[in-house]
């Protein structure tokens, strides 16, 4: 094999390795949104909650069923990303389902 063919080799290795780095990281950016998105239903959640206990009407509303759907909905699409994540074969990162906030 001549040095050109070499280089041409140990170049394409080195892009493909930054190709499955960016990978993982704009998964771990789309894991951030997703765990975002959870606290938001779940600060929802939670304000309509008292709102209601204030209200003494905590057992009865509808809205409260839709927050708490929001959340599990939410709490899914973490899981599955982190799934996704761990799957994922360049992942050269410490804690590849706990990104740093």
């Amino acid at each position: 094999m001549s040095l050109v063919d070499t280089v041409k080799e140990k170049a394409s290795d080195a892009l493909e390795t930054a190709k499955g780095a960016a990978h993982t990281q704009q998964l771990k950016l789309q894991l951030r949104k997703l765990e975002s998105e959870l606290e938001s239903s779940h600060s929802a959640f939670g304000a309509a909650a008292f709102d209601l206990f204030e209200a003494g009407t905590l057992s009865s509303s509808s809205e409260l069923g839709a927050l708490a759907s929001r959340v599990r909905e939410a709490r899914a699409a973490v899981e599955a990303k982190k799934a996704e994540i761990a799957s994922t074969p360049e992942d050269d990162s410490n804690g590849a389902g706990e990104p740093s906030a």
